[in-house]
């Protein structure tokens, strides 16, 4: 009698569909429930494989099952006292969202996502719906002489019944305590039970003068305008915020986070100062907190500045992953990474991850449809286009850049030419779309026109930094050899987070062969 040969699962899509489960679940069973995976020898560790049979013995050695969790949106509170302070409303829910993104018992929408959804006019039920959620938290702030009075309930948008409701009163100049309470509420109405040791990550670390926690609200307010004048004004108030609390450890993650954005585009400074700065703060939380997830997703991007070092990078994302888990920018990061990397099954379920956490974000879905098509999968790209447009039309000038991409990516030159011509605006924040135009000239035969972005990109560069890594991605497209790797070792001098994706963006191809770009991805520290 012969022995049946083995039953192989020979990617995580089949291995998760074995088990009925996502591709991202399927990981996670692997690295935190020691499922058994096999490496295809030669893979760097990303080509996997399964034997069904022994998936079948550990599924019935009894592997704790992983119970869907509960999902909630906190909306904007609405301060009925004194609208100007909104950023008092906007803080005290953004912070209950920080609170709770800390379980993994609970997933919350992302406050990038909920924050359009302000002011009495909105309907939890309605916008429980829209997001699928399963509980929608609604708040009002009314300040009575030197309190504030807080009312807040849980909604079940499927019927509108309150699963609770509850009245809060706080001192004027101290609402820190405020978010952890309420979050601790939120649990208790959705059933949620929460170790000791899980009670305890979601405790804050109370700074000592409450001005300091305001001019944290007024910092983080600014820093959600996206922009180059939001982050400035934002490290002002936590300079200031600091210098009240020189231990404050929110303040120096958020800091930290604010050095990065500029760093990677919003920036007048060059990206080496910009980074250290980053990294510095992020160390400094750190040093006085090392629970806070943002703090060491912040030093995991700040990387360029430690010299491209990967295994550093991939666990300091790992650890603000399991402190913060319903972080989504943790989980952006991460994949973003794995991406560069080549690792493109973990790098889509992690971006997928951030897009179910924050599905209105067009920074973050339109990050996810980049990385699919990258990956070669353009049909799930222009899926992730179309539906996020289905929900949020306004975000289609932000999109321009993917959808060009995953044109270029069906060989649509010409029509993402068209793409980006009617939509990169004058003054833009960043320059890879720039870059990515003046490639595509030069492949549509249009050198006159590439020359042209370069020219554009020079004026840009007199007023602030521009990255030559944007210049770079244009001379590659011209086929000027030489040019293009002096650019790409002025980015390399400049650290440009950008490098990351040497091996990965088709636009390098016409360099691959040569040993100076080869030599340059090794330094970049990026497998082979």
């Amino acid at each position: 009698m012969t022995n049946r040969a083995p039953i192989r699962l020979d990617s995580w899509k089949e291995i998760a569909d074995y088990l009925g489960r996502d591709v991202r679940t399927a990981i996670r069973w692997e690295t935190e429930r020691g499922m058994p995976v096999r490496r295809v020898p030669g893979q760097k560790g990303h080509g996997v494989f399964a034997l069904r049979e022994e998936i079948d013995a550990w599924l019935n050695s009894g592997p704790p099952q992983i119970a869907d969790a509960p999902t909630v949106a906190v909306l904007p509170f609405f301060n009925a006292s004194e609208p100007e302070k909104e950023y008092v409303s906007d803080g005290i829910s953004e912070s209950i969202i920080n609170t709770l993104s800390r379980t993994p018992r609970v997933r919350v929408m992302a406050w990038s996502t909920v924050r359009r959804y302000r002011g009495p006019e909105a309907d939890p039920c309605q916008v429980g719906r829209k997001l699928s959620v399963g509980a929608v938290l609604a708040g009002r702030l009314l300040r009575r002489n030197s309190f504030w009075q807080i009312s807040a309930e849980l909604v079940d948008p499927g019927d509108g019944a309150q699963l609770w409701g509850k009245q809060y009163a706080r001192p004027v100049l101290d609402l820190q305590t405020l978010p952890h309470e309420i979050s601790s509420d939120i649990l208790a109405g959705l059933g949620v039970q929460l170790k000791t040791q899980e009670k305890r990550r979601l405790v804050p670390r109370l700074a000592s003068n409450p001005q300091a926690f305001d001019l944290l609200l007024q910092a983080r307010f600014q820093i959600n305008q996206l922009n180059a004048s939001g982050f400035q004004k934002a490290l002002e108030y936590l300079e200031q915020a600091v210098q009240l609390e020189p231990d404050y450890a929110e303040a120096y993650a958020e800091m930290a986070h604010c050095y990065m954005f500029l760093g990677i585009g919003y920036g007048d400074l060059p990206p080496k100062e910009l980074f250290a700065k980053a990294d510095w703060a992020a160390r400094k939380a750190i040093e006085v907190d090392d629970s806070l997830g943002e703090a060491h997703a912040a030093l995991a991007v700040a990387s360029p500045y430690r010299g491209f070092d990967w295994p550093y990078v991939e666990k300091e994302l790992q650890r603000a992953i399991e402190l913060s888990p319903g972080f989504p920018n943790a989980h952006v990061f991460y994949g973003t990474i794995l991406s560069a990397l080549g690792r493109f099954d973990e790098a889509i379920e992690e971006l997928r991850w951030a897009a179910e956490l924050d599905p209105l974000s067009p920074l973050i879905t339109g990050d996810f449809a980049f990385h699919l098509a990258m990956a070669g999968r353009q049909d799930e790209a222009e899926e992730q286009i179309r539906k996020t447009l289905q929900i949020t039309p306004e975000c289609a000038a932000i999109l321009f850049y993917v959808r060009a991409v995953i044109e270029d990516c069906r060989g649509l030159h010409s029509q993402a030419v068209e793409t980006l011509e009617q939509s990169i605006p004058e003054n833009v924040s960043h320059t890879i779309p720039l870059g990515f135009l003046g490639y595509l000239y030069a492949r549509n035969l249009q050198p006159d026109k590439a020359r042209g972005v370069l020219a554009r990109l020079d004026e840009l560069a007199a007023q602030r930094p521009v990255s030559h890594f944007s210049k770079a991605i244009v001379y590659a497209g011209l086929r000027e050899i030489d040019t293009a790797l002096a650019c790409l070792e002025r980015a390399f001098e400049e650290q440009t987070p950008f490098l990351y994706f040497l091996k990965t963006y088709p636009w390098f191809d016409s360099l691959r062969g040569e040993p100076r770009f080869q030599a340059l991805v090794c330094r970049v520290g990026l497998p082979d």
